[in-house]
């Protein structure tokens, strides 16, 4: 069963913004942080379009390349700025930003 979390990804824009980003596509699907060795919690998450996703999974690559440490921070402010949505639409209520 999904949470209300990544429900709250439908119809909202990609947050991740990279090369060929699609903000308004219908591709836009929660993804969360990539993190090592633990699953996230759900508000650990973004809004992602397929084309960042595959991106950041290493799926699809650009010419140059994008550096690691680049990727990171990107996802980093993507997470920030879906929580602000989430606060914004009633999601994390209980959370004072």
């Amino acid at each position: 069963m999904e949470s209300k979390y990544i429900r709250s990804s439908r119809d909202k824009p990609c947050q991740v913004m990279l090369e060929g980003c699609m903000p308004e596509n219908n591709s836009v699907e929660f993804m969360y942080y990539n993190t090592t060795g633990m699953r996230p919690l759900d508000i650990q998450g973004m809004y992602a379009c397929i084309n960042c996703r595959d991106i950041i999974n290493g799926e699809r690559v650009v010419d140059p390349p994008y550096d690691q440490d680049f990727l990171i921070r990107k996802q980093m402010e993507a997470v920030l700025r879906t929580q602000r949505i989430m606060h914004r639409n009633g999601l994390l209520g209980c959370l004072k930003l």
